[in-house]
């Protein structure tokens, strides 16, 4: 119903767990936003029919959890609250229609205006491009996510959307089949690009790091080992020779015979 309230904070410090009163509502009222502030923000409201106010937040005098408020906008029959939000001088206003339709607007086209009036148009609302389905006040350094009623989400990056004046109906931001609509905006955080992984030079591990050596140059091949179902022979081998005569002992014991026998040898 356009109404707008301030509480101070310390009055939700004592939670419940089954929650505690934050406004008091009428009949076929409901909650649209709530906001953190310092007390001296400026706020915007806009409507389904495409209508916005600006004003100071100390128009709002502070209230206790189970007040209903005061009137922050004046609603035409059948319109309502779409979003809230607070206001900065070097953002923009970014508006979506239900049909997909969206634009930015430099927040200093909104003018601070007296709390509780109808305000101003913040988009120009056709056929065509359906009524407000959502307002953000983005950075252009941000991303924006929609959804549709049939369940089909985008992203887009907020600078990628165009800038243009309050009264315009705004650029195609998602395609929307006939009896569909967006039915949910949020902004998130900048989605950053992949970068490609680079190549390893070829030279990378060529040994010249401090401490590595190159095991090519200057190094003596180990004594070789048999291999895991190589035979080795070795120990045979040795075995062999043990068991061999000794050749040196026979010929040095013939020759000493030689010597013995020979009749030239006087006695």
């Amino acid at each position: 119903n356009g109404l707008v309230k301030k509480t101070p904070l310390q009055d939700f410090k004592n939670i419940r767990k089954g929650g505690i009163i934050a406004i008091s509502l009428r009949e076929g009222d409901e909650l649209i936003r709530t906001l953190l502030t310092d007390g001296n923000q400026e706020i915007l409201m806009a409507s389904h029919e495409g209508y916005s106010v600006r004003y100071s937040e100390k128009d709002v005098r502070s209230m206790g959890r189970t007040a209903m408020g005061v009137k922050g906008m004046e609603l035409s029959d059948g319109d309502y609250v779409m979003d809230t939000e607070r206001v900065r001088e070097d953002a923009d206003v970014l508006t979506i229609s239900e049909n997909g339709f969206g634009k930015r607007t430099p927040a200093e086209e909104y003018r601070i205006q007296t709390r509780g009036g109808k305000g101003i148009l913040t988009m120009h609302i056709t056929e065509r491009t359906g009524k407000l389905a959502a307002m953000k006040v983005v950075s252009g350094e941000e991303d924006l996510i929609m959804i549709n009623s049939e369940g089909v989400i985008i992203r887009i990056g907020t600078d990628e959307i165009s800038r243009l004046s309050r009264n315009t109906q705004g650029v195609t931001l998602m395609r929307v089949e006939e009896g569909d609509s967006i039915v949910s905006v949020a902004k998130a955080k900048k989605s950053e690009e992949d970068d490609e992984e680079e190549e390893r030079p070829a030279n990378e591990d060529s040994g010249d790091r401090t401490g590595e050596t190159d095991s090519s140059q200057g190094a003596q091949s180990a004594p070789r080992m048999p291999f895991s179902g190589e035979k080795d022979d070795s120990l045979k081998r040795l075995l062999d020779r043990a068991q061999e005569p000794d050749d040196r002992q026979e010929k040095d014991g013939e020759k000493e015979n030689d010597e013995k026998n020979d009749p030239n040898d006087p006695e």
